[in-house]
């Protein structure tokens, strides 16, 4: 199961990093046309996942519960940040 959520979370990581490049490619004012504040939310809850997923595999659950809290609270419709938490507790 761990291993299906890590796939689907390293796909939309190479979409997010994809949209990353492009932004650092395109001049300032383009970058701000092309991210908008709710994308921007959605690349610093993936960070935040990123994190918590590699604190639990460290077994470190305290900083997990932190790191995919604060991705809930950049993006509240990430699920797969939900469902880890839920595994965690």
């Amino acid at each position: 199961m761990i291993k299906e959520n890590l796939a689907k979370f390293i796909l939309k990581v190479a979409v997010m990093i994809s949209i990353i490049a492009t932004c650092l490619s395109a001049p300032r004012a383009e970058t701000q046309k092309f991210l908008t504040e709710a994308q921007q939310h959605y690349i610093d809850g993936m960070f935040h996942f990123t994190q918590a997923v590699t604190s639990e595999e460290k077994s470190e659950y305290d900083m997990a519960i932190t790191e995919f809290k604060k991705s809930i609270k950049k993006n509240p419709n990430f699920a797969d940040a939900y469902f880890q938490l839920d595994i965690i507790y």
